[in-house]
């Protein structure tokens, strides 16, 4: 669901339960360990990074303007580390579908481009070992465990 052209929110809290939310440009499965890839806005992310680096639990939700479809993904942050040329690919890739994606819904490509600007020098990268995977799209069954699947794909 990743490569669909979602909006991407991170959400972590501190040891008080004090919650921290932030939007993410990016997010993907690392093919070779699994582990979740999330790219943000190093000072827009600066409290969710904070929180999550001092409690190890970090909850990524992502959702299709288009149709709801949402999925949450809940895992310990493993790490933060510098930004890769693959990451960079993952950004651009993520914000042309985003971008697609909230015109379907009425926003003009102009707004789309300049919501999603960025420098690739304001960008960290946190990786995130999943451990549950929620659907969360509106409806009957929203808050169901997704077992088997690979919605990060």
């Amino acid at each position: 669901m990743l490569q669909a052209g979602v909006a991407i929110t991170l959400a972590s809290a501190n040891f008080r339960l004090i919650p921290s939310v932030a939007m993410a440009l990016a997010a993907y499965r690392e093919p070779e360990s699994g582990h979740l890839r999330i790219l943000a806005r190093r000072a827009e992310a600066q409290m969710v990074i904070e929180d999550a680096l001092a409690t190890r639990q970090i909850s990524t939700v992502a959702c299709q303007p288009s149709s709801h479809k949402t999925v949450q993904i809940k895992g310990e942050l493993l790490e933060q580390v510098a930004v890769t040329d693959r990451d960079l690919a993952n950004v651009t890739r993520a914000i042309t579908a985003f971008a697609k994606e909230i015109v379907l819904v009425g926003f003009d490509d102009y707004f789309a481009q300049g919501f999603l600007s960025y420098q690739p020098s304001e960008l960290t990268c946190l990786v995130v070992a999943i451990q549950a995977i929620f659907d969360q799209t509106p409806g009957a069954q929203a808050g169901t465990l997704l077992s088997g699947t690979q919605p990060c794909a």
